[in-house]
């Protein structure tokens, strides 16, 4: 990654389950399709839980990752999950709030999310490949082989990037990219106070600058 004399361009490595989710969705799919749902109905349901639920963060995430792309910065969803289907549904609530803004590119990112997964149940694979989603081979790396394939992915489309910042609730994955010299911000799996949920996304405005 090299240094251009402007500012640095940052990649976001943002995790799913407990980052962007209030609720560990992947457990929750797992469990019920070991409770004899199919993997649809199970994805369903899980969905209808977003739904409830909203992302951690609630209105502000989208105004912090909005923020973040309008300076230029690239985003990628890395996370543990065999249903990368979670991610691209949550993201697409964030569309309805920012397309009354105008906000164009913002919104075709939302619709279309790089999502990196790392596959810890390869028999609930998605049945078919889904566009713009990568599998990793998991391994004993936390998420560094996510890292690097979101790497590969952007650059492959020409582009490139200064540093990469992980946003993880998972200390063994902060502590094995921080070995890599990943910029590493932790988030809180359970915030007791809005102050606690929002904290990973004040910490990433300071890192960026953000106004």
């Amino acid at each position: 990654m090299s240094s251009p004399a402007s500012s640095p361009r940052f990649l976001l490595c943002l995790d799913f389950d407990l980052t962007l989710s209030k609720s560990h969705l992947f457990r929750y799919v797992v469990d019920a399709i070991n409770g004899g749902f199919s993997r649809e109905q199970a994805l369903l349901r899980a969905i209808q839980v977003m739904s409830r639920q909203g992302p951690k963060g609630g209105y502000e995430l989208w105004g912090h990752l909005a923020s973040f792309l309008s300076l230029g910065h690239g985003l990628a969803i890395t996370s543990y999950t065999a249903f990368p289907e979670l991610p691209i549904s949550l993201l697409a609530q964030g569309i309805k709030p920012f397309r009354t803004h105008g906000a164009n590119a913002y919104t075709r990112w939302l619709s279309r999310p790089v999502i990196i997964y790392g596959d810890p149940a390869p028999k609930l694979n998605p049945p078919q490949v889904i566009p713009n989603t990568f599998l990793v081979v998991p391994g004993d790396h936390g998420k560094n082989l996510h890292i690097q394939e979101a790497l590969r992915v952007f650059e492959s489309k020409g582009e490139h990037f200064d540093q990469v910042i992980l946003i993880d609730d998972d200390e063994y994955n902060l502590l094995k990219a921080k070995e890599i010299g990943v910029l590493t911000i932790p988030v809180c799996k359970v915030p007791q106070s809005e102050v606690e949920e929002l904290s990973h996304l004040h910490e990433l405005d300071r890192l960026v600058k953000v106004d």
